[in-house]
């Protein structure tokens, strides 16, 4: 497969001190986890290859935890994996993963930081294809659309988009 050539990044040398390239290794390894986090996307949402999406995220998490970056870069990662697992149809896990990204991103930016929009945004839209999980939906929507007004304001094209994730009455 694709990662023949590849080992875990934890097996790999990290250096005691100094730097690679004259840049420190922490710098090398915060954006080696950026990167996985975007493979993570690339190949399992646009790829379709869920298998190579989770070794990334795997990946991603080893070089997240060298780098020391924080409940933020795991928060984003695991958001990245969750709509991967979206696509594949496993709501019910994606809940699982982005309701923990949530809490990962409100731990690392606070309740009412703009940043945790789309994650509220993605938490609901996953929840509205859960069975049974319809009020979580909601919440999640609403949650998300005030946070956007009391950021952005009304009129805001963010708004809009909080206002096309609310369920239409019939």
């Amino acid at each position: 497969h694709r990662f023949h050539a590849l080992r875990h990044p934890l097996s790999l040398p990290h250096p005691q001190a100094g730097t690679v390239s004259a840049v420190p290794v922490a710098q090398h390894d915060a954006l080696a986890a950026r990167t996985a986090t975007e493979l993570v996307w690339t190949t399992g949402y646009k790829l379709l290859d869920r298998e190579d999406a989770q070794q990334w995220a795997e990946i991603g998490a080893a070089f997240e935890t060298r780098a020391n970056l924080g409940p933020h870069a795991t928060a984003s990662r695991l958001d990245r994996f969750a709509s991967v697992l979206d696509r594949a149809g496993e709501y019910e896990q994606a809940l699982k993963v982005r309701t923990e990204a949530l809490e990962l991103a409100r731990r690392a930016w606070g309740d009412g930081s703009p940043v945790l929009f789309p994650y509220l945004a993605h938490l609901g839209g996953t929840a509205a294809r859960v069975p049974g999980e319809a009020d979580k939906a909601s919440e999640y929507n609403e949650r998300a659309l005030a946070l956007a007004e009391s950021v952005y304001g009304p009129d805001h094209p963010t708004v809009a988009l909080a206002l096309t994730n609310r369920p239409v009455p019939l």
